[in-house]
């Protein structure tokens, strides 16, 4: 498991609900190696104590909650429980967590609609190289 900043967690996370900072500061940021699952520590702001979330990709692609916990008394026990997740949920290799109510279908703005040789220099260069990963 590693840290990632919240640029990088927000990047990979865009289905996010706004209203979410109202109850909760985000104070930590994990993925695994291959961002399949990613992990966040946060404190409550009602009442002062710690969660976790561990987060994967549902059925279209969208990174949604699929473990969590909460009233954690201290930081440090919310991070050592979050990393034991992260690796359990990492370890079972699995790259999709069925959330079984997705009705959308997943978006895919790097799939080619013209010819190969129709396609800009610049859009395949994002599209291919791991270097634009995290444009991707």
């Amino acid at each position: 498991m590693k840290p990632i900043t919240k640029e990088r967690f927000d990047a990979l996370c865009r289905s996010k609900l706004p209203s979410a900072n109202i109850v909760v500061n985000e104070v930590e940021w994990f993925s695994d190696d291959d961002e399949r699952v990613l992990g966040i520590v946060v404190i409550d702001n009602t009442d002062q104590d710690w969660s976790w979330m561990v987060l994967g990709r549902d059925e279209a692609g969208l990174f949604r909650a699929i473990d969590l916990g909460v009233s954690i008394p201290t930081r440090e026990e919310a991070r050592a429980l979050l990393m034991t997740k992260l690796t359990e949920h990492s370890e079972t290799g699995a790259s999709v967590f069925p959330q079984e109510d997705v009705e959308r279908q997943p978006m895919n703005l790097f799939e080619a609609v013209v010819p190969p040789g129709s396609i800009h220099k610049n859009y395949s260069i994002l599209a291919e190289t791991e270097h634009h990963s995290s444009a991707r």
